[in-house]
C-alpha cells in the first residue's frame, strides 16, 4: 500500500452505485465481417505439420499403452521455430532475441489437410485442438477419419477451418487496443489492499470509459461525481497527451469499469490457441480397442479359422504408419 492511501474510508468512496453497465467500448457480440482471415493482418506464417502415429506402434501396443487415444505433440526443442523471425537476413540462424510472439496465444486463420496415409487395417480418428470437428461416424465427430490407403498418400488438399470460436476483425482491432494484460496494467485493482481504492492510468480505455460516463447525465458513478472530481482535477482539466497520469477513483467502481471491459476481452481469448501444449489426437474411428478384431481377417476368410486367426495375429501385431500433413496459417499475438 502506497505512502499516500489513507486507513480510512474516504468520502465520497462507500456508496459505488450497483448498476448494469452497458459503455464497454467492446461489445461482445459478432459483427457482420465474419471470421478475420490471413489477409487482414501482418505477421501471418503458415507452417507445416507432419503429424503421424509414433513409428514403430503396433494396434497391439497402442491398445496397452494408449487406451484412450495417443498424442502427437511438436518436440519442446522445435517449438520457438513456430515464433515470428524479426530479422532480415540470415533468417535460417536465428535466437532467441530473433523471435517475436507469444506461443501460447496463437490464432488460426486457415487450416487444410494436405495429404493423408493409413496403411493399417483401421480408419483413424484425427482430433486437432482449435478446430470444429466436422467428419462425422456412425459413433462420433471428429476433425477428420484417415481411411485405410493401403500405405499409399492420398493428395487431398482439404480446408477444414472452422475454427471453435469465432474471432473477427472487430475483435482483433480492439484486442490490438487492449487485452486482458494491458487492462490489468490501466485499471490497478491491486492498488489498496483493503480495497477502498483503485488506481487508473489516464492515457487507459478505462479512465476513458469512466470520463464518458461522469459527463452523462444519468451517470451509474453520478454519487461519487464529486469524490472523483476532487480527488483527479488535475489530471480531468489538464491531461497530459505525452505521459500517463494515475487516477485514484473508488474501489468498486473501477473494477466495475474493469469487468465491463473485461467480458468480451475473455471472449477474444478463448479464440486464441496454445501451440506451447498443443497436441493432436489419434484414436479408432469405431471407438472399439486399437486391438478389436471387428473387421480385420479379410483375405483369410476364404481359407478358414486358422487363415483367419493368422490374419488377425498379423495386422494386431505389425508396426502401423498412419499420420497427415496439415498446413495451418495463424498469427501470435505479442
Amino acid at each position: 500500500m502506497q505512502d499516500n492511501v489513507e486507513d480510512e474510508v474516504q468520502p465520497g468512496y462507500t456508496d459505488a452505485p450497483e448498476f448494469e453497465y452497458s459503455s464497454a467500448p467492446v461489445p461482445g457480440h459478432i459483427d457482420e465481417e465474419g471470421h478475420i482471415n490471413a489477409g487482414d493482418l501482418w505477421g501471418v506464417q503458415t507452417k507445416t505439420f507432419f503429424i503421424d502415429i509414433p513409428e514403430g506402434a503396433t494396434l497391439e501396443q497402442l491398445e496397452a499403452r494408449h487406451k484412450n487415444g495417443v498424442f502427437w505433440q511438436m518436440p519442446a526443442e522445435q517449438k520457438n521455430f513456430l515464433k515470428q523471425i524479426n530479422k532480415a537476413t540470415n533468417r535460417s540462424v536465428v535466437s532467441e532475441k530473433d523471435l517475436d510472439g507469444d506461443l501460447t496465444k496463437a490464432l488460426f486463420l486457415s487450416a487444410k489437410i494436405v495429404a493423408f496415409h493409413n496403411d493399417s487395417a483401421k480408419s483413424i480418428a484425427v482430433d486437432i485442438p482449435g478446430l470444429l470437428p466436422t467428419g462425422h461416424t456412425s459413433t462420433d465427430r471428429h476433425t477428420y477419419v484417415l481411411r485405410p490407403t493401403g500405405g499409399n498418400l492420398v493428395v487431398i488438399n482439404k480446408s477444414i477451418f472452422q475454427p471453435e470460436n469465432l474471432f473477427t476483425r472487430f475483435m482483433y482491432e480492439h484486442n490490438q487496443k487492449c487485452n486482458l494484460k494491458t487492462l490489468a496494467q490501466q485499471i490497478r485493482l491491486d492498488y489498496d489492499p483493503k480495497k477502498q481504492i483503485a488506481t487508473m492510468d489516464s492515457r487507459g480505455v478505462g479512465w476513458k470509459v469512466l470520463l464518458d460516463n461522469l459527463k452523462s447525465e444519468d451517470s451509474p458513478f453520478i454519487s461519487a461525481l464529486d469524490s472523483i472530481y476532487a480527488k483527479n482535477q488535475h489530471i480531468i482539466e489538464n491531461p497530459d497527451p505525452e505521459r500517463s497520469q494515475i487516477a485514484e477513483v473508488p474501489y468498486e467502481i473501477a473494477s466495475q469499469v474493469f469487468n465491463a471491459i473485461a467480458k468480451p476481452l475473455k471472449e477474444i481469448e478463448k479464440s486464441y490457441q496454445n501451440f506451447a501444449s498443443w497436441k493432436v489426437r489419434f484414436s479408432p474411428a469405431n471407438k472399439q480397442p486399437w486391438n478389436s478384431i471387428a473387421g480385420l481377417a479379410q483375405e483369410g476368410v476364404v481359407f478358414g479359422h486358422d487363415a483367419i486367426s493368422d490374419e488377425r495375429d498379423h495386422k494386431l501385431n505389425t508396426p502401423i504408419s498412419a499420420g497427415l500433413e496439415v498446413e495451418i496459417s495463424y498469427v501470435l499475438d505479442n
